[in-house]
């Protein structure tokens, strides 16, 4: 069995869609649920926007239930771009699995992200200069990957950051991966280890149910102004007001706040919409949730006590489709575009 530790549920679910496409039996677990069973058994912490002290606790812990599995190797997801409490979890699993090595690879080469020279690059633009500074909980003020892990060059001693320009940069960093040696960081890293043991199968197109609701929890600008150019009803929800009251007025929707700005928390307003959109689906029978954003994603699975997921499609890297007890959710990272194949569907 292979493990992997994600500290976000979109990362996690991305994780889940390359085993899918590995023909690996993957299951998808939040919470103190397990799945020793599974060939790929990913490990939700939801811990990126928890207090640093709460993260911990609530990553050694799943840490201790994914290690008493005894899987053959661990790979710790981390945001690509860095954000959450990467340096701390990570020197945690070190301690946790006795590595006395890391590599961090968290760039993604077949997306535009790249590392050079110590700089974070997105489509050749420095990563703060690309939207992420907007960030609420972790801006991205700087395109200095130390300064993104906010660590000191003393605190990196045995951890080794990947400078990957190419997709053959991060092969070379997966072969340098052995027993005494942690590997954590981006899809395109892991997707390399898999390759070392693994092929890629076909994967067969799947039937879709109705209703299909797009949320979208993301203030990144970008997506925003993607799917305003789309021809489908947009339920609003305020951004300050707590009468927002959702109803299904068509079989394809997006659900979204309100511009403009607020004083609530990314967390309030998370926990609000989540509140907002479990009303709406609770009475459904198999809904169809597209879902941008891991922390909207997790408070909105939170509300329907959705545990255990089991990815059935990958429609683009970092886009996949799982099924849930009672919906299915296909879930993305904010930052992310949604494929055409996608798109299609709402249009």
């Amino acid at each position: 069995m292979i493990a992997v530790i994600a500290d976000d549920l979109t990362g996690a679910a991305e994780m889940a869609g390359i085993g899918h496409r590995f023909g690996l039996t993957t299951i998808l677990t939040r919470g103190n649920d397990i799945a020793p069973d599974a060939g790929l058994w990913v490990a939700c912490t939801d811990s990126r926007s928890l207090p640093e002290a709460e993260a911990r606790l609530r990553t050694r812990t799943i840490a201790e239930n994914v290690l008493a599995a005894k899987p053959d190797w661990l790979f710790q997801k981390t945001d690509s771009v860095l954000r959450g409490h990467v340096l701390m979890e990570l020197r945690m699993l070190m301690e946790m699995t006795g590595s006395k090595q890391a590599i961090l690879s968290p760039a993604n080469p077949s997306l535009g992200r790249t590392i050079r020279n110590g700089n974070y690059f997105i489509n050749d633009i420095p990563v703060h200069e690309a939207g992420f500074a907007a960030d609420p909980e972790f801006p991205v003020t700087s395109a200095d990957v130390l300064s993104m892990l906010r660590a000191k060059p003393e605190e990196m001693n045995g951890i080794t950051i990947a400078e990957t320009g190419t997709i053959y940069d991060v092969a070379q960093m997966a072969q340098r991966i052995n027993a005494g040696t942690l590997p954590a960081g981006s899809s395109d890293f892991f997707k390399a280890l898999l390759s070392k043991q693994y092929r890629e199968r076909l994967q067969r197109e799947q039937e879709w149910g109705s209703p299909l609701l797009l949320i979208s929890g993301t203030r990144y600008p970008e997506r925003r102004k993607e799917w305003k150019q789309w021809n489908v009803e947009v339920g609003e929800i305020s951004l300050n007001a707590d009468d927002t009251k959702l109803s299904l007025t068509a079989e394809k929707m997006i659900i979204a706040f309100e511009e403009g700005n607020t004083t609530r928390t990314a967390a309030a307003l998370r926990k609000y919409m989540a509140a907002k959109v479990a009303m709406l689906v609770a009475a459904l029978p198999q809904p169809e949730l597209m879902i941008e954003g891991g922390a909207t994603a997790a408070a909105i699975l939170d509300e329907l006590n959705e545990t255990k997921l089991v990815p059935i499609q990958e429609l683009a890297q970092g886009v996949v489709r799982l099924r849930g007890r009672n919906a299915c959710f296909t879930l993305k990272p904010g930052s992310y575009a949604w494929p055409q194949t996608v798109k299609a569907r709402l249009l």
